[in-house]
């Protein structure tokens, strides 16, 4: 479970009536509590007590371009929340119209324009520089429902371009994925996770799809229908065409408790990265349900590398042992992560005997990437290249 939340949460100001603020470029519209859910203009504010909408069509100088007058708008917008801005920054409008969009960075392509890529509702677009970006190019043969957190990388393993997205099937959301061997023609998205048979109402509402060692992890969003929550979960696939949920129920960033920044609901964004001797994962925090009005927070859970998941005794008062699946040896050395302060692992080969469990020396810390000893002061110099099973005694 990763672990260290943070988020800037700014402490309250005096609150300022909506009447006596003033929205440059933007027109007043009332507009109902039953119309503002689905209204789809471009909607600066809007007032739920006398049900006015500041209404930024056209849309202007001041929404194209808002470094031009961020200072007035940030002052605006603390007035407006009740709030202060505790971080500034600028951005300029990059697309236009355009819903769940993941980007990727794509060094592999040859051509300087590709160099960014983008995949979202209804197709793809590319950039030289994450900046400019070239038009939509409409994908309707993918097929998809689209209203998730797209994303997509280049699968160096099979020469692909892999897409996550999302499919409906009238009941219920279950991920997509669709790939394409050029950016351009892409596959018909096939469902590649779904709810488990018997908890319908836990749906996969969007996966973080990424390369990871010898296979592939996603951060796997799942909405519960039943409390209107959503939790970050942990999957994985060794094709990115079957996947499976590590520990259904059991959640990678714990959401946190009533009342907090990151209860009611849990986006992790894309990608985890390395920083500091650990993995850093951004997330968006929700302190409300997923269908109703609810502030949103940016949070960061850290991880040490490797920490996705692991296995335990499932007595705590007994050891448990533990076989692999046939693997090749690639090195000579085995190294594990483990969480062993307080009690003990050991590793042999099976079938053969010159790497036994008792000629193992024993780990008994928490370590991460630590090379396994023997008592012989050998190594797997003389299995490489061979199939070989793992055994683990964890206690």
């Amino acid at each position: 479970m990763a672990e260290h939340r943070v988020a800037t949460v700014a402490r309250p100001a005096e609150y300022a009536e909506p009447a006596l603020l003033e929205f440059p470029g933007c027109q007043p519209v009332r507009i109902s509590r039953e119309e503002i859910a689905d209204c789809d203009r471009r909607i600066e504010y809007w007032d739920a007590t006398t049900e006015i909408a500041m209404v930024c069509e056209p849309v202007s100088i001041y929404h194209e371009h808002p470094g031009q007058r961020l200072r007035e708008l940030l002052t605006l917008i603390a007035q407006t929340r009740g709030s202060p801005i505790g971080t500034l920054g600028a951005a300029d409008l990059l697309m236009r119209d355009v819903h769940g969009v993941g980007v990727t960075l794509d060094p592999r392509d040859p051509d300087p324009a590709g160099r960014f890529k983008a995949f979202m509702e209804g197709g793809v677009a590319s950039s030289p520089d994450g900046l400019h970006w070239s038009p939509i190019q409409p994908c309707p043969e993918i097929d998809a429902r689209w209203d998730t957190h797209n994303n997509l990388f280049w699968d160096e393993r099979h020469g692909k371009y892999v897409g996550i997205t999302r499919l409906f099937d009238g009941r219920q959301r279950t991920v997509g994925r669709t790939e394409s061997e050029d950016f351009k023609t892409w596959t018909r998205a096939v469902e590649v996770l779904s709810a488990l048979p018997d908890e319908p109402e836990r749906q996969t509402y969007a996966l973080i799809a990424f390369p990871c060692a010898q296979i592939y992890l996603g951060l796997l969003m799942m909405f519960d229908t039943a409390t209107d929550l959503v939790d970050c979960e942990l999957a994985w696939s060794r094709d990115t065409v079957q996947w499976q949920r590590v520990a259904p129920g059991t959640p990678l960033i714990e959401r946190g408790a009533e009342g907090s920044f990151d209860w009611g609901c849990v986006y992790a964004g894309a990608y985890p990265f390395l920083k500091d001797g650990r993995l850093q994962l951004y997330y968006g925090g929700s302190d409300g349900p997923h269908t109703d009005w609810r502030a949103a927070y940016l949070g960061l859970a850290t991880l040490r590398p490797d920490g996705f998941a692991g296995l335990t005794p499932a007595n705590r008062t007994q050891t448990a042992t533990l076989v692999t699946q046939p693997v090749r040896c690639s090195g000579r050395r085995l190294h594990v992560s483990a969480d062993a302060d307080g009690g003990m692992i050991k590793a042999a080969v099976a079938e053969v005997d010159a790497r036994s469990l008792a000629d193992s020396v024993p780990v008994q810390a928490d370590v991460t990437d630590h090379p396994l000893q023997w008592r012989d002061g050998g190594d797997l110099s003389a299995l490489e290249g061979r199939e070989i099973r793992l055994i683990f005694e964890l206690r």
